[in-house]
């Protein structure tokens, strides 16, 4: 199990929060994307490593957010398709997850 270090309130809370969050972007109109982790420590910024190296659904940030671009200035005017990744795991971030 993965040790984030909080009291089992704090988790619910936390668990409850993430829920929450990914409720609210699935109303997004579908033109916007997003990528969005569990992990709770901000491992995304900082270093151009992590665009790369976190994975959900086996696409990392970086191709995701070009699936996403590229969709979106398609000249064929064919750019319809939603491009979202949440990993959905609640406390223990999922799979290469880990900061």
């Amino acid at each position: 199990e993965y040790d984030v270090g909080c009291p089992a309130h704090q988790e619910t809370s936390y668990v409850l929060y993430g829920q929450s969050m990914v409720r609210s972007l699935e109303i997004l109109p579908e033109k916007h994307g997003y990528y969005v982790s569990n992990c709770i420590r901000h491992c995304l910024t900082g270093s151009r490593g992590n665009w790369n190296r976190m994975m959900i659904d086996d696409v990392n940030m970086e191709d995701a957010f070009l699936m996403w671009y590229e969709d979106k200035i398609n000249v064929s005017g064919s750019n319809n398709h939603t491009v979202r990744f949440v990993d959905t795991g609640d406390v223990e971030p999922s799979g290469t997850n880990r900061c």
